[in-house]
C-alpha cells in the first residue's frame, strides 16, 4: 500500500509543477488597442493601392536612355584652337560659342577683299561715266560704233568684277564668323576633343553634344509582345541610378525580329524633364 501513496504524491508534485510552466508560458492577454488597429488597416489599405511601379506587373522590360538628338561639332575652317569655353557637362544655350580659333589670317582676308571691292566700285564708276560719255559722243556723230561697243563691253565687265568683289567679302565675313564655334541648339556637351593651341583641320571634331531635356528610352522587346507596343502606348518608367519614376510614350516600333536575340527595337520619347535623366543611364519600363 505503500507504493501507491508514493506514486499518487510524486504524480501530484510533478504534475503541479508542469501546469505551472505551461501557464508561465502563455502570453499575457493584449490589451485592444483601437489607433493601433486603425494604422494596421491604414497600411493595408495603401498597401492595396497601385503603385507607379507595380512588381506584380508581368512585362518588364530594361533598356538604355540615350538622346534623342545629338552631333558632333567641328570648324568649318581651319586653324589653330585660340579659346576653349566649353568642357564635358557644360550646358549651353542655342548661339553660345564654345570655342573659337585664331582668326587673324581670316581678318586679313576680309580686309583685302573690301579692299578689292572698293577698288571694283571705283573701277565700275569710272566705267560708267565714261559709257555715259561715249554715248553722248555717239550721238554727235563724234564717236565711232567699235569704240563704243568697246567701252559698253568693259563696263560690263566691271559689273562682273564689282559682283565678285562683293561675294567675296561675304565669303571673307563668314569664314571670319566661322572661327567661332556655337551651339546649334540647347544641348549638354558630351565629350572634347582638342584643346588650346592644337591644330584643326576642316571637319575635325572638337565637341559631340546632346541636347537638353530631349531623351530616349530604347528597349529590345521580347517577340512575344510584338502586337502589345504600338505608337502612343504608355509605359512606367523607373531609372534606380538616380531614384526616377516616370512616363515615357511610345514614338517608334521597329516590327522587325532580330534572329539571334528575338527581340524588336521600341523607342520611347520621356514624358516631362527631369535633369536627373541622361544618356547612358539604365531604366526599366513596364506595359500598363
Amino acid at each position: 500500500m505503500k507504493a501507491p501513496i508514493i506514486f499518487v504524491l510524486c504524480f501530484c508534485i510533478f504534475g503541479s509543477g508542469a501546469n505551472a510552466q505551461k501557464k508561465a508560458l502563455l502570453p499575457e492577454k493584449v490589451p485592444f488597442d483601437k489607433q493601433e488597429i486603425e494604422k494596421q488597416q491604414e497600411r493595408q489599405k495603401d498597401a492595396k493601392e497601385p503603385s507607379l511601379f507595380n512588381s506584380n506587373f508581368k512585362h518588364r522590360i530594361s533598356g538604355t536612355i540615350s538622346s534623342a538628338r545629338k552631333s558632333s561639332l567641328s570648324f568649318p575652317v581651319a586653324g589653330f584652337t585660340k579659346t576653349i569655353m566649353a568642357k564635358a557637362g557644360t550646358r549651353l544655350k542655342k548661339g553660345d560659342v564654345l570655342a573659337s580659333l585664331d582668326d587673324r589670317d581670316y581678318q586679313l582676308q576680309l580686309d583685302l577683299a573690301k579692299a578689292n571691292k572698293k577698288q571694283a566700285e571705283n573701277q565700275l564708276l569710272t566705267l560708267r561715266n565714261e559709257l555715259a560719255r561715249e554715248k553722248q559722243l555717239h550721238l554727235e556723230n563724234a564717236s565711232t560704233n567699235s569704240r563704243l561697243e568697246q567701252v559698253e563691253l568693259s563696263y560690263k565687265q566691271a559689273q562682273i568684277a564689282a559682283e565678285l568683289a562683293a561675294l567675296n567679302v561675304k565669303g571673307a565675313e563668314k569664314n571670319l564668323d566661322s572661327t567661332k564655334l556655337r551651339a546649334p541648339y540647347d544641348c549638354v556637351v558630351a565629350k572634347q576633343h582638342k584643346d588650346e593651341a592644337e591644330y584643326v583641320a576642316v571637319g575635325n571634331k572638337v565637341f559631340d553634344i546632346n541636347e537638353i531635356n530631349a531623351n530616349e528610352l530604347n528597349l529590345d522587346v521580347p517577340a512575344s509582345l510584338i502586337g502589345k507596343f504600338t505608337a502612343g502606348t504608355k509605359l512606367a518608367v523607373t531609372v534606380s541610378a538616380v531614384g526616377y519614376s516616370g512616363h515615357a510614350q511610345v514614338s517608334r516600333v521597329v516590327p522587325v525580329i532580330a534572329n539571334d536575340t528575338r527581340t524588336f527595337q521600341v523607342t520611347a520619347v520621356f514624358i516631362g524633364e527631369d535633369e536627373r535623366v541622361v544618356p547612358g543611364l539604365f531604366a526599366e519600363a513596364q506595359l500598363n
